[in-house]
């Protein structure tokens, strides 16, 4: 996929009013590229009860049930934010692109599972201004690539749960 998000405005960006969560493999590689301890760039703190509300109340077929389900104690793995914007947003650019989390690589679209347990491409965020969410737009070989990374999440998600206790003890976070 062309890299559109290096076009974006800095005026508009998905890195700005939400967060990023992050499973433990992408935490991993991100910590081995910008050599800083996770305490510095993770945030296990506890969620808001307006932020949980809207995780549990969101769209079923959007992350927001992914995300929710996730959450252990009020808490859920994320990128820390500074400013209201993620930590790695430096002058409208993500730092890290090479190496962002996987829910940052699928953005701006989603995947559901349908009954036939098929998996189809959707925009996650079919209001916003992303220069890259028409849906219309993909080519073949992007739309594999979207279900090969949702279903790379899925994995991660299945891992997170087992292992967030112990990498977070282990971490001090």
């Amino acid at each position: 996929m062309v890299n559109k998000c290096l076009e974006c405005s800095k005026k508009f960006h998905c890195c700005i009013n939400g967060f990023a969560f992050v499973g433990l493999q992408d935490a991993k590689k991100i910590k081995k590229t910008i050599g800083k301890d996770y305490e510095e760039f993770l945030d296990y703190s506890k969620l808001s009860k307006q932020v949980l509300n809207l995780l549990k109340n969101g769209d079923p077929s959007l992350e927001s049930t992914l995300r929710f389900s996730l959450v252990d104690n009020d808490k859920i793995l994320r990128i820390k934010q500074k400013n209201g914007k993620c930590f790695f947003l430096e002058n409208g650019k993500c730092t890290i692109y090479e190496v962002r989390p996987k829910i940052c690589r699928i953005y701006p679209h989603w995947c559901v599972k349908l009954i036939n347990g098929r998996v189809k491409v959707i925009e996650h965020d079919p209001d916003s201004l992303c220069l890259i969410r028409n849906i219309d737009a993909i080519t073949k070989a992007e739309e594999t690539s979207i279900k090969k990374l949702f279903n790379e999440i899925l994995k991660e998600a299945k891992h997170y749960k087992k292992n967030i206790a112990n990498f977070v003890k282990k971490n001090n976070l």
